[in-house]
């Protein structure tokens, strides 16, 4: 749906119409249209009862109409200039430091990364920020490849925006 609607939106604007026929054209294409509609009915109860998942709400009260659908396209948006701004401040291990040669992987200092937050979200609470932090602590404690190996105080950037074949995200990249 969300490769039609982004074609889509390069012709016509984006609408919350224009998000439900889309949704609909392609249950009736891949299911049918009585299959197509007893899924649809699943599908929204499914969207209700996962919308504590960032994701979910979003695409949520987007087929509510409470939010526009350029809403997720903004999102997905700022966390690529979030990532790039992270990959322009990284720091390269020295040659001295038996760091993983394999691969070119970019690390950040959590303190820069802490300022690039403030950066970019300066209308963002202290309070909102110590959050960020926190989930940032959570996605490092949880999520052990983060730092595996990694500089210290610092976090491999390519593993903080990882996104796993399902769609899933790290904890920070689900907080911000």
């Amino acid at each position: 749906v969300s490769v039609n609607l982004k074609d889509r939106g390069a012709r016509e604007p984006l609408t919350t119409a224009a998000v439900h026929d889309e949704l609909h054209y392609v249950l009736v294409r891949k299911y049918g249209e009585v299959i197509a509609i007893e899924f649809a009915y699943s599908f929204m109860e499914n969207v209700e009862i996962f919308k504590d998942d960032p994701d979910f709400e979003i695409f949520e009260r987007v087929l509510c109409g409470h939010v526009h659908p350029d809403l997720y396209r903004d999102q997905i948006e700022m966390l690529q200039a979030l990532e790039k701004c992270c990959n322009a401040k990284a720091v390269s291990p020295s040659p001295a430091m038996n760091a993983e040669p394999v691969r070119q992987r970019g690390q950040v200092l959590i303190s820069m990364l802490e300022a690039i937050l403030r950066t970019m979200f300066p209308e963002k609470s202290d309070e909102m920020h110590n959050s960020l932090r926190r989930t940032l602590d959570a996605a490092i404690n949880s999520t052990p490849a983060i730092t595996r190996k990694a500089l210290p105080d610092c976090v491999w950037i390519d593993e903080l925006f990882h996104e796993t074949k399902e769609g899933d995200q790290t904890l920070f990249v689900e907080e911000v």
